[in-house]
């Protein structure tokens, strides 16, 4: 892409990442007082698929920082886990996005702690 469609591609997904932490702000979550307390349970970013045709605009980056956003924002969490399968391309994203290895290498469980002031990306 040009850097004029880059930056676009940017401002559109950075509207979308605001958007959707409005809406998960004020939509339908569950009451925490309803809520058993479970230490345990930690935000797990399960599946993350971006058709072939589409890859390289942005678009991973900018669905992990809605993540993230959400994680901090409305969650109040301050980590963030996934998986990644043998995806060179997709290994390389989550480490360039600051995570780490914390399990298993194949496929390699990784986690990130996050800053409650952070800005997703």
């Amino acid at each position: 892409p040009t850097a004029a469609e880059a930056a676009d591609n940017e401002a559109a997904v950075r509207a979308a990442v605001d958007d959707a932490v409005e809406k998960a702000r004020y939509g339908v979550l569950p009451d925490s007082s309803s809520v058993a307390p479970q230490t345990s349970r930690q935000p797990y970013l399960q599946f993350l698929c971006i058709a072939p045709d589409m890859r390289r605009r942005g678009l991973a980056r900018g669905l992990v920082g809605l993540a993230e956003a959400i994680v901090v924002q409305v969650w109040e969490q301050r980590r963030l886990y996934l998986h990644i399968d043998k995806d060179e391309a997709a290994s390389k994203l989550v480490k360039a996005l600051g995570y780490k290895v914390v399990g298993t290498p194949n496929p390699a469980h990784m986690g990130k702690t996050l800053s409650l002031g952070e800005t997703p990306r």
